[in-house]
């Protein structure tokens, strides 16, 4: 300690004391002016500096309750670092919101409200201060894309594309201003509108108001023009070059992109190579040259205009993917929990609405391919919020489907009681989900063994199947994964991505077939050599990171070894299945305290991710160039060894035949 440290203890304990003084000295005087506001104001004042949080605030919200609209706004300023040092985030920022308006041109007050409103995650807030800040003279580059960025996230798009414009016309050098303009101008030309905060509905522009598709053009042909080596870039001015009409110039970048994931070395290359190839050829296939099998390729959207809309609590789309079709959108009405997906009036299935914080819904949900064939040729999809009909792009209730592969089962299944499932696929009935559990079962028994007798690890149950075994004794009903997990021989991404690759590579030896999905996540497991089909285990490595567990896909949260060994033993359906010596640990670290109440309408979102957490997740997984070295590995391994299994890197495949690479 330096020499200088009781000199600065004796001035706060002398400070301290001279300011519980000064309170009693209010509080003498409180009782001679019984509930004045300023008395009670410099009573909270006093009982701040002498470190009485409570006291303060008490003394505060009594002068407050007197004064009300005509509170100074110092006091408001004060009474929101009081709630702040309480740890009342939502009330702190409320309490300097009011300081902001009260004394609107106080830089340091509005930047204390900026922190707040990030603290809080309250978007509207943030976006608020900094325009604010922005009016005063504190424009940096980044406080307009990060102002921006707020505007979208509470809805206010239209906004948002005026301020980058505005922007953009003195600092045009600003790519990533560019690119951040670009996305948010195909966002309006998808959804074709914004959302009014005040009354939580969606409101459709004016048609032919704004040409959203031209604005994106001018901002990626900039972007990429700085950055010509992006092909997400190249990507992106396809696509807006095709909402733009420009068909033959988007083909030329279209070709381009796929040119460059086909040798590029990085993870995005696995998820990005099916989604651009299925462009390719949509892009193609607009101009009647189809050069692929594929019926999405002949099917078409639109949107009905019939009776517009009025008051929608959000907007929604459709669109055809590489895998089926999405049908996503926003919802502004903090109501709204869950949405209702229509088919022709009939639900198809509820989905939960994805919230970050206080800003806009999102929702998501896909139709698998096998499941748009059922569909009738014809088709109407809608979407309702807690009744409410939310809008598509043109204003109207309904988007029209032209599939004309589609066999129309789906309607009557749907009547008949037949429910289509998370994962996009008509769930199976009851004796076929009880076959294919059985099945998991077998292929469990046989990958479990080897983890044991040969790895010396136990394999065993996550997710939702030990969410199942622990809560219903059973599997969870309509169930059609397996999850399991292993210990890895490793704590940091990099170890445990080499540990991986040892464990599959032993496995393969053994005659199991292993992949790995588009995102590179290491792995699944299955019996059969030939076939890459929906049986199979999905296995996931768990390591631990100081006192934090990580897990694919999300999972993070505070653990120890003594929550999951020793494995513990029991029976599912008969089969001895291995669960984490605290189970219910797991459980409520995964799923939250509501673990034990079934969802109907959950569904995975992958953005509902702490950021550091997906980071080192994310620092796990396979890059395209990793997947190519360890297939010439395995093959090196196994060349001739009829026993072998197989590696199956999905993403590193071609789309084209349609085929097996689908799963």
């Amino acid at each position: 300690m330096s020499s200088a440290s009781p000199a600065r203890l004796l001035t706060a304990i002398r400070s301290r004391r001279y300011w519980r003084g000064v309170g009693k000295v209010c509080d003498v005087a409180l009782t001679v002016v019984n509930d004045s506001p300023s008395w009670n104001a410099r009573a909270g004042y006093a009982a701040a500096r002498a470190g009485n949080v409570e006291l303060a605030l008490a003394h505060y919200e009594a002068a407050i309750f007197v004064t009300e609209a005509d509170t100074p706004a110092l006091w408001w300023h004060r009474v929101g670092r009081l709630y702040a040092q309480r740890g009342d985030t939502e009330l702190a920022l409320d309490a300097q919101r009011m300081a902001c308006l009260g004394d609107p041109g106080n830089i340091p007050w509005w930047r204390q409200l900026e922190r707040a409103a990030v603290t809080a995650d309250v978007p509207a807030v943030y976006a608020e201060a900094n325009e604010a800040l922005i009016r005063l003279g504190e424009g940096s580059p980044s406080r307009y894309r990060k102002l921006a960025s707020a505007l979208e996230r509470i809805g206010r798009w239209s906004h948002a594309q005026q301020l980058l414009i505005g922007y953009l016309h003195g600092h045009g050098s600003d790519i990533d201003a560019w690119r951040q303009l670009g996305e948010l101008c195909l966002n309006l030309r998808r959804y074709g509108g914004s959302f009014d905060v005040d009354t939580s509905t969606f409101v459709p522009d004016e048609l032919g108001k704004y040409d959203h598709a031209a604005i994106a053009v001018e901002a990626f042909t900039t972007a990429l023009a700085a950055r010509p080596g992006r092909a997400g870039l190249r990507m992106k001015l396809a696509d807006a070059l095709t909402a733009a009409g420009r068909h033959a110039e988007a083909l030329e970048r279209y070709e381009s992109a796929v040119a460059t994931v086909e040798s590029a070395s990085g993870r995005w290359a696995l998820s990005a190579k099916h989604i651009w190839q299925f462009r390719l050829e949509a892009a193609y296939a607009r101009g009647d040259e189809h050069r692929v099998a594929d019926p999405l390729l002949h099917c078409v959207i639109s949107e009905a205009l019939g009776e517009s809309v009025v008051g929608a609590p959000g907007v929604f789309g459709a669109r055809f993917v590489f895998d089926g079709l999405t049908i996503e959108g926003f919802v502004v009405d903090p109501d709204v929990e869950s949405v209702d997906i229509l088919l022709g009036g009939a639900v198809l299935r509820r989905v939960n609405v994805l919230r970050e914080g206080a800003g806009l819904g999102k929702f998501l949900f896909k139709l698998r391919r096998q499941t748009v064939a059922m569909l009738p040729r014809e088709a109407t999809i809608s979407v309702t919020g807690n009744g409410k009909a939310l809008s598509q792009r043109i204003g109207g209730a309904t988007i029209e489907l032209t599939i004309p592969h589609g066999d129309a089962r789906l309607p009557g299944v749907l009547a008949g009681g037949g429910t289509v499932d998370k994962k996009g696929v008509i769930s199976p009935s009851f004796d076929e989900t009880i076959a294919r559990q059985e099945r998991y079962l077998r292929i469990y028994r046989e990958v479990s063994t080897f983890f044991e007798q040969t790895l010396g690890r136990p394999l065993f149950l996550v997710y939702g199947t030990l969410l199942g075994y622990v809560r219903e004794g059973d599997f969870i009903e309509g169930d059609d994964d397996f999850d399991c997990g292993y210990l890895a021989d490793a704590s940091d991404p990099e170890g445990v991505k080499a540990d991986a690759r040892a464990v599959i590579t032993a496995l393969i030896k053994a005659g199991f077939t292993v992949s790995f999905n588009r995102l590179g996540r290491l792995f699944r497991v299955q019996l059969e050599r030939e076939d890459t089909d929906a049986f199979h285990l999905d296995v996931h490595p768990i390591w631990f990171e100081g006192p934090d567990l990580l897990m694919h896909n999300t999972t993070s949260f505070p653990s120890d070894l003594s929550r999951f060994q020793p494995v513990e033993f029991g029976k599912l359906r008969g089969e001895r299945v291995a669960v984490p010596a605290d189970a219910e640990h797991w459980l409520e670290s995964a799923y939250g305290p509501d673990w034990r109440t079934p969802d109907p309408g959950f569904i995975y979102y992958r953005e509902d991710v702490d950021p550091v957490v997906e980071r080192k997740l994310t620092a796990a997984l396979m890059t395209a160039a990793e997947a190519r070295e360890f297939e010439a590995e395995i093959k090196a391994e196994t060349d001739g060894v009829v026993s072998a299994g197989r590696l199956v890197s999905i993403g590193s495949n071609d789309l084209y035949p349609l085929g097996e690479y689908l799963a």
